[in-house]
């Protein structure tokens, strides 16, 4: 089951109907039921969820969704009303009964049985949190909303729907706060539920993500390139210097950032090869001068970054990166640093986090560098810890206090750590 929840104009419905087609799964539309159950109500004189009528209305309705032929089909009754669920203003009206807990249970119903055992896509705003929570993969899709006004113009005058953008954006704004304010179910993001803003992405870049992500269970493998570069990392260094993951359970699917303590030149390919998955590194522009060694971490997704100053074009690429669910490693420190405590960290990795909306996950890293480790013959050690959640502070100050907090979760690894 793979489950795709997000505000109006994200891309959801088109997505989701992509996806299962492309992976051969049952394509679950919750909006097109939200819209019957209005349209329904509607036609029997019922103008609102609050109406004294609205439970015995819902009690005796019989609506019911099929996937027959791999359509997504509602009908009322013997009625199929799906071709007249996509009326943008009727989507309007939907939303309002989308506030009723009895409504959105019987959705819940309808969907959890028109899915069966067969595997499936479903779409809404809390398939991931509530109709389906434990599903195997759950994406929340997001989007600027100029670009969501946007999209949503651009559909409604495709279907020949005379469409003002303003006026859309306006109505997709309202719907927004009705969905997120609301006592049923309000729309958040699942917990565990992979992030992606697709504001800068193409449709089919967005599908193929997912796709990756589904086939990696929530991880994206990266190009051919960076996978023949990733392995040959990993026989040199793990199998040469026996470096090695610890706590790999506690990282999470799709993007987060990947704080580590910075003490050799080999911190970056060790996390590079060990972490699952793809992931992108931040740094410093000089090492991108270097004949090839600057094409080759490029081609790796690393980001140039000047030291000394606030990098603004490095902090939007880096927000980019995370937003099509790529793991960042980041060393807050920013530099190799022997005595953790010498120096204070920088408070990047908490606004990342927070305008990324990404966890951190801390990192330890045992290695005492490339020679340390072949004289010794002590394996090197690469850590894990729980990851951090940044909470709603959004000052200079709860950006300090979250960079310390992570910088103290580090340290507190090499604690437990002979």
């Amino acid at each position: 089951m793979v489950t795709i929840d997000g505000p109006a104009g994200t891309g959801k419905s088109v997505t989701a109907r992509a996806l299962a087609e492309r992976l051969g799964l049952v394509y679950l539309d919750s909006g097109a039921l939200y819209r019957a159950i209005a349209l329904a109500a509607e036609a029997a004189g019922i103008a609102g969820p609050d109406d004294e009528r609205m439970a015995a209305f819902l009690r005796e309705l019989p609506v019911e969704a099929s996937t027959e032929g791999g359509t997504f089909r509602v009908q009322i009754g013997e009625r199929d009303v799906s071709a007249e669920l996509r009326d943008q203003q009727l989507g309007q009206r939907a939303s309002r009964f989308a506030t009723d807990q009895a409504v959105r249970d019987r959705v819940g119903e309808v969907l959890r049985r028109a899915a069966g055992e067969l595997p499936s896509v479903a779409e809404g705003r809390d398939m991931g949190s509530t109709v389906f929570p434990d599903a195997d993969l759950r994406i929340y899709l997001t989007a600027s909303l100029e670009e969501r006004a946007r999209r949503r113009t651009r559909q409604l005058r495709v279907r020949g729907q005379e469409a003002d953008e303003r006026s859309v954006s306006r109505e997709i704004a309202e719907r927004d706060f009705r969905d997120r304010t609301r006592e049923a179910s309000p729309l958040r993001q699942p917990p565990g539920a992979i992030r992606l803003d697709t504001t800068q992405l193409a449709l089919e870049e967005q599908i193929d993500l997912i796709i990756s992500l589904y086939r990696g269970r929530g991880r994206l493998r990266g190009t051919r390139f960076y996978r023949a570069v990733r392995y040959l990392a990993r026989v040199i260094l793990g199998g040469i210097l026996g470096a090695r993951l610890e706590g790999e359970e506690r990282i999470p699917k799709g993007a987060y950032l990947a704080a580590g303590n910075h003490q050799s030149y080999l911190d970056p390919p060790l996390l590079g090869c060990l972490l699952p998955g793809a992931v992108g590194f931040m740094a410093k522009e000089e090492l991108f001068s270097v004949p090839i060694l600057g094409s080759v971490i490029r081609r790796l997704q690393a980001i140039p970054v000047r030291r000394g100053a606030i990098d603004r074009r490095a902090l939007r690429e880096s927000l980019a990166l995370l937003g099509r669910a790529v793991p960042l490693v980041i060393f807050p420190q920013g530099t190799r640093v022997r005595d953790a405590s010498a120096r204070p960290p920088h408070a990047g990795v908490a606004w990342l986090a927070r305008r990324g909306h990404v966890p951190v996950t801390p990192v330890r890293i045992e290695s005492g560098g490339l020679l340390a480790s072949l004289i010794r013959r002590r394996p090197i050690r690469v850590v894990c810890g729980p990851p951090l959640e940044y909470g709603p502070e959004e000052t200079h100050d709860g950006d300090r206090r979250f960079a310390g907090a992570v910088m103290d979760a580090i340290e507190r690894l090499g604690e437990n750590l002979g």
